[in-house]
């Protein structure tokens, strides 16, 4: 009797890489990583670019071409901005994450 092979699941190149460096695959795949610290501060990890830039309003773009991250409030400012990682600090109101398709600058 034969045995029937297992079917082999294939990986993504970034789970490849990923598993190579022993590193969690969210590093290599340009997922982006919001770590939020209460209404005052927002870690942004995976941030590809700033695009808004204003006391009420700041919208980063974020992982994947066409991904956004909008955050509003007062008084926002964008700090210790390197390597993709950034801070958005200030009273922040509203935190939202998107497709540019979803809305995104038409007012929202």
């Amino acid at each position: 009797m034969r045995k029937k092979a297992e079917k082999s699941v294939r990986k993504l190149p970034y789970e490849r890489l990923a598993e190579f460096l022993e590193i969690p695959a969210d590093q290599t795949a340009r997922i982006p990583v919001f770590v939020i610290r209460g209404k005052r501060e927002i870690e942004v990890e995976g941030c590809t670019g700033i695009l808004e830039y204003e006391p009420a309003r700041i919208v980063l773009a974020v992982g994947k071409e066409g991904d956004r991250f909008t955050v509003a409030g007062r008084g926002l400012s964008l700090e210790d901005f390197s390597r993709g990682n950034l801070f958005v600090r200030g009273e922040i109101a509203c935190a939202r994450f998107g497709a540019a398709a979803d809305g995104e600058g038409e007012g929202a």
